[in-house]
């Protein structure tokens, strides 16, 4: 699909450069909101901070009430630059020493954690502490085709809760669990909410006030909408009698993704073995940790309207500037030929690719606003 550069309603920058659209991160956390206030419940939602560190996200997402699930001390020190509200900061990641803990419990941030080492230090500190644990979960797997890795290295395992239970200073508020690569499907975070509830009557955690239920959402007019999952959760606890447990969201992705768009232009072009190549100033490197197809998630923009003019190419090779050999950005195929000044626009890079960018080779891309 191509457009023509005087047509398309936006300032080319130098480029290249990214574009984030707040106003679809606000509609997105909206929307999962109003799902969850219908079906009459007062929930938590929690940004995966991991997903995307841009500032004015960060600040969209605070002035909204968000909370923000967190993954290592650095985003932590992110968040306080921001002066985000401790009480709404959920720590989900590795601990690597006591120090570091010790702050942690300073700030008044809420812990989940996986390591029976972690609850022993806490409960040795001699404070009461309300803390989470994840669980694993791998044991709903077996004979579920929808989830594709049978095993994970997170989480603990049920039989190791009553050793748990027996330090006096920790109080189990919380259990969580995140399965990752996964069909997706709503019904499945039924699988897991119902799960956690069946573990909370098991084990008699009668302390236990939350469930977190992970991310991982697919959203988008194709798959499903976030009242889909909220709805399910709900059916969980209904059928469990819990009702009064909150759950925890911690949408990343899904909250971001259609938020950010990548534009370069075409600064060159050659014909090579019989193929034509196309040129860019950008770097294959600054889409590439999407992990997304961005192969037919582009655009081209037309510096002149001239496709009457151009004959249509069998293939067009799209490279970025730089001297690696896989510097490959897509392939366009059976389109009218792409000229120098033209520009190329990748869309759904909000989730997980600007905070990966490093200055190799080609400085990071600016980031503009609409």
């Amino acid at each position: 699909m191509s457009y023509c550069a005087k047509h398309y309603k936006m300032k080319i920058h130098k480029t290249p450069f990214f574009k984030i659209n707040i106003k679809k991160v606000k509609k997105k956390y909206s929307n999962l909101q109003h799902s969850i206030k219908t079906l009459y419940r007062n929930d938590i939602i929690a940004f995966a901070l991991k997903a995307n560190y841009d500032i004015k996200i960060i600040k969209l997402l605070k002035n909204l009430g968000s909370y923000f699930e967190i993954s290592s001390e650095y985003e932590f020190n992110l968040l306080q630059k921001y002066n985000v509200d401790t009480k709404k900061i959920i720590f989900g990641g590795v601990i690597i020493n006591k120090k570091i803990l010790k702050k942690y419990i300073k700030a008044g941030i809420y812990l989940i954690t996986d390591s029976i080492n972690i609850l022993k230090e806490l409960n040795d500190f001699g404070l009461e502490v309300e803390v989470g644990i994840r669980i694993n979960l791998d044991y709903i797997k077996e004979n579920n085709i929808h989830f594709y890795d049978r095993y994970s290295r997170f989480g603990i395992e049920c039989s190791d809760i009553p050793s748990i239970k027996r330090f006096n200073n920790i109080k189990i508020t919380c259990l969580h669990a995140h399965i990752p690569r996964h069909d997706k499907r709503p019904d499945e975070y039924f699988t897991i909410t119902n799960e956690l509830c069946n573990i909370i009557k098991t084990f008699k955690l009668s302390h236990v006030k939350y469930i977190d239920i992970g991310g991982g959402f697919k959203v988008n007019k194709e798959y499903w909408q976030y009242v889909d999952y909220a709805k399910q959760v709900k059916k969980a606890l209904v059928v469990n009698n819990m009702e009064n447990i909150t759950i925890i969201y911690e949408p990343g992705n899904s909250l971001v993704l259609d938020s950010t768009k990548y534009i370069t232009k075409v600064i060159d072009k050659k014909y090579l073995h019989n193929t034509q190549y196309i040129y860019t100033d950008g770097f294959k490197e600054h889409i590439n940790h999407s992990g997304r197809n961005i192969i037919n998630n582009y655009k081209i923009i037309r510096a002149k309207n001239t496709k009457k003019q151009n004959k249509e190419i069998d293939k067009q090779i799209i490279v970025g500037c730089s001297c690696r050999t896989n510097d490959i950005l897509t392939i366009v195929e059976d389109s009218n030929e792409i000229q120098i000044g033209d520009y190329i626009e990748f869309r759904e890079l909000g989730g997980y690719t600007q905070n990966r960018i490093s200055n190799f080779l080609i400085r990071r891309p600016k980031i503009y606003y609409c």
